[in-house]
């Protein structure tokens, strides 16, 4: 399940989730990057520049042999006249089609927002 998601608002346990989320795509993508920390996430996630705005999402599902309830994050970045786009997926979870279903959303609202460009 795809839900719209708010950093500033969201439960200790969800970024706790996300965190493990997003370091387990890191180790899995990226091996040579630091891991992030707790304490980061939620302000990286919350804070933007001055005339942008972020909108987030998560998917979620039913635990199952040890994997994480929180399996992926997306958000868009409304920036100017473009959407940037991230997205990713728990390792455990990928290839379920849920970077697709957060792709779609993202570039769903970025187009309801009255933006014409992604990147």
């Amino acid at each position: 399940m795809v839900r719209e998601w708010d950093p500033r608002t969201a439960s200790s346990a969800e970024i706790s989730q996300l965190l493990e989320t997003l370091n387990a795509a890191w180790t899995a993508d990226l091996p040579d990057d630091p891991p992030w920390r707790d304490g980061e996430l939620r302000g990286y996630l919350a804070e933007v520049m001055p005339g942008s705005r972020r909108i987030s999402w998560i998917a979620q599902g039913e635990p199952a042999d040890g994997s994480p309830a929180l399996l992926g994050y997306g958000n868009v970045l409304l920036l100017g006249d473009i959407g940037v786009i991230e997205v990713l997926v728990h390792p455990a979870a990928r290839r379920l089609g849920l970077a697709r279903d957060l792709l779609e959303v993202a570039a769903r609202r970025t187009y309801q927002e009255g933006f014409r460009w992604l990147g």
